[in-house]
């Protein structure tokens, strides 16, 4: 998975296949250790976003091809703040 240019001067085997060798100072870490978990709730009068790999964070409501995903109100999605990450479940 390293490019033809490695970028550190050892690695090691990362104990994942997908992932492969890391850099021998880096550890893994489940994201549960890195992390804080939190359920904070949206505000009604918030609009819902989704977010694309093509299109980046935009209005839920302005796309028409979303539907495999079922309606989601304001009450019922996630409010995150600058610098947050949400994982949907």
């Amino acid at each position: 998975m390293l490019d033809q240019q490695s970028r550190y001067d050892r690695y090691k085997d990362s104990g994942e296949i997908w992932l492969g060798d890391i850099p021998v100072d880096w550890n893994l870490e489940s994201i549960r250790a890195v992390t804080e978990l939190k359920s904070k709730r949206s505000e009604p009068d918030l609009p819902v976003l989704s977010v694309y790999r093509d299109y980046g964070v935009i209005l839920k409501d302005s796309r028409d091809d979303n539907h495999p995903s079922p309606p989601v109100s304001p009450q019922k999605s996630l409010r995150l703040s600058l610098g947050e990450a949400g994982i949907s479940s």
